[in-house]
């Protein structure tokens, strides 16, 4: 898995920079900061928008919005599912249908949701909550990355971050940079973000911490994996 993610984030980078250059290239970026979708956009410009490259890059687009879709529900289906199971959410969410197995209400009950969120506010306000919400996690994974090598330096770790710390405090720096980007995209949905993290804080201290599932497959992994790591610390002691 970290061998996919890195190549995916690699082509990903290497797409962007192409992508910019050739379409900054056609227009300027003057007349590209406003296109919504930067290269059929870019292309059109030059060429007008009933060339056969224009044209295909915008076909290819919208297959590959369309396909997103199969990805996007089957991530925060699961997710959801898996945190209902736990006891982070309300349990409901943890119900599969009887015959196939899928996690029916976890589908369902968001799904309605995003659409009544997208017929109400501008969907570029609500990328912003989704983008604020992501820099937090990864400010989050990286804190934790460097919590755990100070405080675990002899962890069991399969897959070791390369030219740490370097990686994660530059990370990090980034993420911070991005974050506080987002106060001058539009400065009250970066303060609904803030509120709605606040309210999933006293949701989780209030309510969910004390129904966490010990015996799901989440909670029971972990308690596993601090157990091996408890008995191999001990033998090493032993020795």
């Amino acid at each position: 898995m970290p061998k996919g993610i890195l190549s995916g984030m690699v082509t990903l980078l290497i797409l962007s920079v192409l992508t910019s250059t050739v379409a900054i290239g056609l227009v300027g970026y003057d007349n590209l900061s406003t296109a919504k979708d930067a290269l059929p956009d870019a292309v059109a410009s030059a060429f007008g928008r009933t060339h056969w490259l224009a044209q295909l890059l915008g076909s290819i687009g919208l297959v590959g919005l369309i396909a997103s879709f199969s990805g996007v529900i089957l991530a925060y289906s699961r997710q959801i599912f898996s945190l209902a199971r736990a006891g982070y959410l309300p349990p409901m969410f943890s119900k599969l249908h009887v015959a196939r197995r899928t996690p029916v209400p976890a589908i369902i009950f968001p799904g309605l949701l995003g659409l009544i969120l997208v017929a109400l506010f501008d969907p570029d306000d609500l990328i912003l909550i989704a983008t604020f919400g992501a820099l937090i996690s990864y400010i989050s994974m990286n804190l934790s990355l460097v919590v755990l090598r100070v405080k675990e330096p002899n962890l069991v770790r399969p897959y070791r971050t390369p030219l740490f710390p370097i990686v994660p405090v530059v990370s990090i720096i980034i993420a911070i940079m991005a974050l506080f980007a987002s106060v001058f995209a539009n400065i009250l949905f970066f303060w609904i973000s803030i509120a709605l993290f606040g309210l999933a804080t006293i949701y989780y201290f209030t309510w969910a911490r004390h129904r966490i599932n010990v015996d799901a497959p989440e909670e029971s992994f972990m308690k596993q994996k601090a157990d091996e790591v408890a008995s191999t610390k001990s033998i090493e002691e032993l020795l």
